[in-house]
């Protein structure tokens, strides 16, 4: 209960806005433009920041014991504390539902978030190898809460894909199938779609086989 309050005060927090230029002012360049600087601008600065941060505190204690004769282990407990779990888990949810609700504005998103994460992913095992503490080794069978939330987020992002082409699209759509309502057809297919996709669910197991196979393997050497 406690990620899911967290994270719906930040879901408001950064989808409030596109929600409000996009469905709500429907100012289409402004909601466009906002979703640019979000990927190109934010991110960018975040990563800068999150890198920059422990590394900045490292090089102040080193200079503090330059003359000191401190032994590594003291040293390294010294360094600045590993960057929860919980928010490198927000930041990437987050990040999902920008893409998956609001990259029909700009379908270049996934692709800027699949650089980001490239890049994070560095910065990341940087951080924990050299410029921070050891985590606390946290043992999990999976992501818990955060995999409902993934799949609530992709719910809502077929609703508000086929939205958006009910504001912007409707007369293109109403021009190729005149002789059907433009909104009838745009919530049948939408209604398609989540079928289509709990079907996937359904038939794509979440483990994948040679995963399950190692695991019986496992289980019999066990005994």
């Amino acid at each position: 209960h406690y990620i899911l309050k967290l994270s719906f005060f930040y879901f408001v927090n950064s989808y409030l806005i596109l929600f409000y230029l996009g469905f709500i002012k429907k100012d289409y360049n402004t909601f466009q433009a906002y979703l640019k600087s979000l990927f190109i601008t934010t991110q960018i600065i975040g990563n800068v920041i999150e890198a920059a941060k422990p590394i900045i505190i490292k090089c102040f204690k080193q200079a503090k014991h330059l003359n000191d004769h401190v032994n590594n282990w003291k040293f390294d407990y010294s360094l600045a504390s590993p960057t929860p779990v919980f928010f490198e888990y927000l930041e990437l949810v987050i990040q999902f539902g920008y893409i998956c609700l609001f990259s029909f504005a700009w379908p270049l998103a996934g692709l800027f978030a699949f650089f980001n994460n490239f890049i994070e992913i560095r910065l990341d095992s940087y951080k924990l190898c050299v410029t921070c503490k050891r985590p606390d080794m946290l043992t999990s069978p999976g992501i818990g809460i955060w995999y409902n939330i993934l799949q609530f987020v992709s719910f809502v992002g077929v609703i508000t894909n086929f939205a958006f082409l009910y504001i912007y699209k409707v007369d293109d759509i109403q021009s190729l199938c005149s002789h059907i309502p433009a909104w009838l057809l745009i919530v049948f297919t939408e209604h398609l779609f989540i079928i289509m996709k709990l079907l996937f669910m359904y038939i794509i197991s979440d483990v994948p086989f040679s995963v399950v196979q190692s695991r019986r393997r496992g289980k019999l050497y066990i005994l």
